[in-house]
């Protein structure tokens, strides 16, 4: 199904975004932390097996530095998703992931205990915005 995306800044995903421009401004207002908006994107922003319906993605501005810096020199979107198994909830700590995933991960950069909820997503929809969850 659709995986969300996450990019440095607002500038960036405007790029990404197929709205018009007179309706970016209202469509990235909402885009803030801990809210994931899914928009209808341009071709060849990422692979189509992460696409929802009508070419759209999820996207989301991290609020924590390593993943806003890593995500502005990357350039393109990177996926992401809650680190938690179907139905469990979000692991917070190194400890709990290495348990609940032990080597089905290559590479964890560990950076404290990791707090906060998980985001709202809304879905933009010519000019409105559903809340989604």
């Amino acid at each position: 199904g659709p995986i969300s995306v996450i990019a440095p800044n607002k500038r960036i995903v405007s790029t990404w975004v197929n709205i018009p421009n007179d309706e970016k401004k209202f469509a990235l207002n909402k885009l803030k932390p801990f809210k994931t908006i899914i928009y209808p994107v341009h071709k060849n922003i990422v692979n189509n097996l992460i696409l929802g319906p009508n070419n759209t993605l999820g996207i989301r501005i991290p609020d924590h530095p390593s993943c806003k810096s890593l995500s502005k020199e990357c350039k393109v979107p990177i996926t992401t998703t809650s680190v938690n198994r179907s139905g469990e909830l979000p692991k917070k700590n190194v400890g709990e992931i290495l348990d609940s995933f032990h080597r089905s991960i290559d590479l964890i950069i560990e950076d404290g205990e990791l707090n906060g909820s998980s985001s709202s997503i809304y879905l933009y929809q010519s000019k409105t915005m559903k809340k989604i969850r």
